[in-house]
């Protein structure tokens, strides 16, 4: 998923000089030359759909917020937990019947579509995620992500290795090896069984 992120400095700049396809804005109540709730009102005139996001150093507004019609109410400091709430809230709504994983990665926040996920892989405190429109490093562990994966026909066939079963191309069962996208996968001994139970369990054809 990809993202694009744009700062203004005021809300005369935020009317006059609005991007196309916006989807969430997060906003001070005090702005310099404005007030939020009237940019709110007025970015609400042409672009109904727009998420607003107010950000305060007071709860005083909370009321009058939602009264407009903005999304959240978040107040500062900014805790990460509430931010990544809101986000992932908008996100379930955008994508009702599309799983979101979602990681932190020093100060950006990566979303990705589970269902585009091939595999991934990990080398010493780097986590590789191999997804259908590209590749993400992290600095992380494979039992994190791995719990958030279980339940979407992802399978640990490796120490080393996660595998999404509904992208595999070919088990090779002689030589312990699985094919994803052209990318050839190591696979435990002692897993192998299990593994081509779960294919099976997938619908996935198993060539020998």
């Amino acid at each position: 998923m990809n993202t694009i992120s744009k700062s203004l400095k005021n809300g005369g700049d935020l009317l006059k000089k609005y991007p196309n396809n916006v989807d969430i804005i997060f906003m001070d109540i005090d702005l310099n030359d404005e007030n939020g709730f009237n940019v709110s009102k007025e970015i609400k005139k042409f672009d109904e759909s727009v998420r607003i996001i107010f950000v305060s150093s007071s709860n005083k507004y909370i009321k009058k917020g939602y009264e407009i019609g903005v999304y959240r109410y978040l107040e500062k400091p900014l805790k990460y937990s509430l931010f990544k709430e809101a986000i992932s809230s908008y996100l379930k709504e955008c994508y009702k019947n599309e799983a979101i994983l979602s990681i932190k990665c020093k100060c950006k926040i990566y979303f990705i579509k589970v269902d585009d996920i091939l595999y991934l892989e990990v080398l010493k405190n780097d986590l590789t995620i191999h997804t259908e429109k590209g590749i993400y490093t992290f600095k992380s562990s494979m039992k994190e992500i791995e719990s958030n994966l279980e339940e979407h026909n992802f399978f640990r066939c490796h120490k080393s290795y996660l595998i999404n079963l509904m992208k595999v191309n070919m088990l090779d069962i002689e030589n312990n090896i699985v094919f994803i996208n052209q990318n050839s996968i190591i696979v435990s001994r002692y897993k192998i069984k299990l593994l081509r139970e779960k294919l099976n369990s997938c619908l996935v054809d198993v060539i020998i």
